[in-house]
């Protein structure tokens, strides 16, 4: 039996909300560890590496929550179409960038220690740091998504593949990047990891051999943004706003 699209899209919706929760908790925790920073701490080493260590397991903490949410999505998605979820999925790895997550969160110290030595000024400084977390977190909770995605496809009796899902309506413009929706319409294997970049809001919907969900949802998506806002002129999607909210 063919799967409701309007009834998956409330699935996909519905994790990127929860995706946006885990968002915000670990990025609030963040911003505190590295806002209590002295100055004087971001040239030592042994409070840095503190700091990086409690940011490293928060992150990591943020990344199971986030993989598991993703399999819980995906198994939704399956059932949707009269299919099995797996019985087990293997773990997303403990290091999905393939590098010491404590080396990784001392950058943001660095980058103030950059920016304060080009401008000589520390509420820069610390806005620069900010934004170098805010670039890592994204990604790492990006990365524990499509190895979640990927693991579960593989792990899926019926699955052959899968496919992004676009978010216009969480990109600043209303607009998808021209990477992403390009690459919308490709179908990637299951071994394959789907191509990622610094603030890519795409979820995957799976590809059975009964059924391609993640072209008809591509498609609601965008005609939903287009019916909000009027028509596809690009002064018409700037005026349109969204609010993500994850509740019961």
């Amino acid at each position: 039996m063919a799967a409701d699209p309007r009834r998956a899209l409330v699935l996909v919706d519905q994790h990127t909300a929860g995706r946006e929760s885990i968002w915000r908790g670990v990025w609030a925790a963040i911003v505190r560890i590295l806002s209590g920073a002295s100055s004087r701490d971001h040239y030592t080493h042994a409070t840095q590496a503190r700091a990086a260590r409690e940011i490293a397991d928060l992150v990591r903490v943020a990344q199971e929550a986030t993989g598991d949410l993703t399999l819980e999505y995906l198994d939704a998605m399956l059932t949707e179409q009269d299919l099995r979820p797996p019985r087990r999925v293997e773990p997303i790895p403990q290091r999905p960038r393939q590098v010491d997550p404590v080396e990784e969160w001392l950058r943001p110290f660095e980058q103030f220690r950059v920016e304060y030595a080009r401008s000589q000024n520390e509420d820069r400084a610390r806005a620069s740091a900010l934004l170098r977390a805010e670039q890592l977190a994204d990604m790492d909770l990006a990365l524990a998504q499509r190895e979640a995605a990927r693991n579960h496809a593989a792990a899926a009796a019926g699955v052959i593949g899968y496919r992004r899902v676009i978010h216009p309506e969480l990109s600043k413009y209303g607009q998808t990047c021209g990477l992403c929706l390009a690459a919308s319409d490709r179908q990637y294997g299951t071994a394959e990891l789907m191509p990622l970049h610094q603030g890519c809001n795409c979820t995957v919907a799976e590809v059975t051999s009964r059924e391609d969900l993640g072209v008809e949802l591509n498609g609601l998506a965008l005609q939903d943004l287009y019916d909000a806002a009027g028509g596809t002129d690009r002064g018409l999607l700037q005026r349109v706003r969204y609010r993500v909210e994850s509740h019961g």
